[in-house]
């Protein structure tokens, strides 16, 4: 029942919003017209409040990717749900706006959320103490995201003296978190060290793996910020054990993207290179657009580090751009170094053109933006659409958008993945990438109806049965080689090396990648 109730709407007036996507013009006058209808209201409310409790946990620990896949499918029935509390039951808000965000975070709604937040807050004293906290928590976090400090900051101080009072141990860890966050507004980077390290301490023995990984990354960036790399390492190895131990790709996406932004510092800067594109890889992957940007920006400092500071300037403005685009803004953690950078590169170029750079970076879309990063002279390890033989460096009508992604380069952080354990249990979006990658790769077929994760004859099962190899799995992505697969995906003749086998494990692998 997506979009049954306009999140910009009036209680009692008549949205095309109101009623389901699928729902016939001509019955919505009916349906809106029935004497029961605020009761369907009510009850649709109830079953999607719910349905985000359900959500709860699994969106803090195992089971993330699959909720959020389902809560994404559902966006529209928990606008209407949340729209319908605001007017008619708005108790259960405050902690629905906090079940819900990191749903917000990883698929990049958060802005969507703040006018509920907004009008919530003038009866923010009629709530009981912990109502109270988490929504001046959702009031601080959404506005940290989109930039407005003014507005963080007061939520801040609406929220600080509250501290003492939480009796629930998750939320006062997440609020000492979202303190350590928004202290780099005032300049205060010892001070968000102290809120995040207690936060750290808080999360510790607690089975929260969600909150203990974004905390690490806000640590790794604070060291980072302080200019102490040995400590941001530290905090790096924390996220690296979460990501491998719960599949969380986008969190393998931030440790890989502070990694490489440490390398640079360090002046490995191929090194650097090697890691942040594993970190753009997964993030396109993905789907994460903060992520993308946070990938650019770093890409940006790396170009001016190989002395390219043209380069630097235009990722840069992709990077700035893109923010704008979506509706948020670089973390108070990144900006000082993001201001820092852009002054030298500014200094370097001279007003004017960095000026023409930056704006012509600014109107870059994703994929051009990306595009130019493939498209670095001499860079060896990714191909760009101009490479696989898309001289415009446009995504062909009717093609599948992972196809577009992987013309792009989009493969080396999905195949490592893949190799790393059966693509059976990598989260939805990774699967996709292997599979899609094989069929580029390997000449297997798209929208085919074979299952995710399971490509039918991949291009290693099909070499490994001319080997001998027979009812062995790719170790890449899990695809059964017995024999007696579709003659029609029979491979063509190719001058690449064969996979080999590997006799110990009884698997194959995808070589001469």
């Amino acid at each position: 029942m997506a979009g049954w109730w306009s999140p910009h709407g009036e209680r009692g007036t008549v949205s095309s919003r109101y009623f389901p996507a699928r729902w016939p013009q001509s019955r919505r006058p009916a349906l809106a017209a029935r004497p029961d209808a605020e009761e369907v209201r009510r009850r649709h409310a109830g079953y999607y409040r719910a349905l985000a409790g359900q959500a709860d946990r699994p969106l803090r620990g195992v089971g993330q990717s699959e909720w959020l896949e389902r809560l994404q499918a559902e966006a529209g029935n928990l606008a209407a749900a949340a729209t319908w509390h605001l007017t008619c039951d708005p108790a259960p808000l405050p902690h629905l706006f906090r079940i819900l965000w990191p749903f917000s975070y990883l698929r990049d709604r958060q802005a969507e959320a703040r006018p509920w937040v907004d009008q919530l807050l003038p009866a923010a004293a009629s709530f009981d103490l912990q109502a109270r906290a988490e929504l001046e928590w959702a009031a601080t976090v959404i506005a940290n995201e989109v930039g407005d400090d003014a507005a963080a900051l007061a939520a801040r101080r609406r929220l600080e003296p509250l501290l003492e009072e939480i009796q629930d141990p998750l939320l006062h860890a997440v609020c000492q978190l979202v303190m350590a966050w928004t202290s780099p507004i005032t300049g205060d980077f010892e001070g968000a060290l102290r809120e995040v390290s207690a936060s750290l301490e808080e999360l510790r023995g607690h089975d929260e793996p969600f909150w203990t990984a974004l905390a690490a990354f806000t640590a790794g960036a604070v060291e980072t910020a302080l200019g102490r790399p040995d400590g941001a390492q530290q905090h790096l190895r924390v996220m690296r054990d979460l990501a491998d131990r719960f599949g969380y790709t986008w969190l393998t996406a931030s440790a890989q993207l502070q990694l490489g932004t440490l390398a640079i510092v360090q002046g490995r800067l191929d090194r650097a290179r090697e890691l942040l594109d594993d970190a753009l890889d997964l993030s396109l992957a993905v789907r994460i657009t903060r992520n993308v940007t946070l990938c650019l920006a770093a890409f940006a400092q790396l170009a001016f580090a190989e002395g390219d500071p043209e380069r630097a300037a235009l990722l840069a403005g992709a990077a700035k751009g893109l923010r704008s685009r979506a509706r948020f803004s670089m973390w108070p953690t990144l900006r000082r170094g993001e201001a820092e950078l852009t002054a030298r590169i500014r200094q370097a170029l001279g007003d004017d053109r960095f000026g023409q750079a930056f704006a012509a970076g600014s109107a870059l879309s994703q994929q051009e933006a990306v595009a130019a990063i493939r498209d670095r002279p001499g860079n060896r390890t990714q191909p760009s659409l101009a490479m696989a033989g898309r001289p415009d460096g446009q995504q062909q009508a009717g093609e599948p958008a992972e196809l577009a992604l992987i013309a792009h380069g989009a493969s080396v952080a999905v195949r490592r993945a893949a190799t790393a354990r059966p693509a059976r249990h990598l989260d939805e979006a990774s699967r996709r990438g292997a599979v899609t990658w094989h069929a580029v790769r390997h000449g297997g077929r798209l929208g085919s109806g074979v299952m995710p994760g399971r490509p039918s004859g991949c291009g290693s099962a099909r070499r490994s049965r001319r080997a001998g190899a027979h009812g062995r799995d790719c170790q890449a992505c899990g695809t059964a080689t017995s024999s007696g697969g579709d003659p029609r995906s029979r491979p063509r003749r190719t001058t690449e090396q064969p996979g080999t086998t590997e006799r110990s494990s009884g698997r194959t692998s995808c070589q001469g990648r």
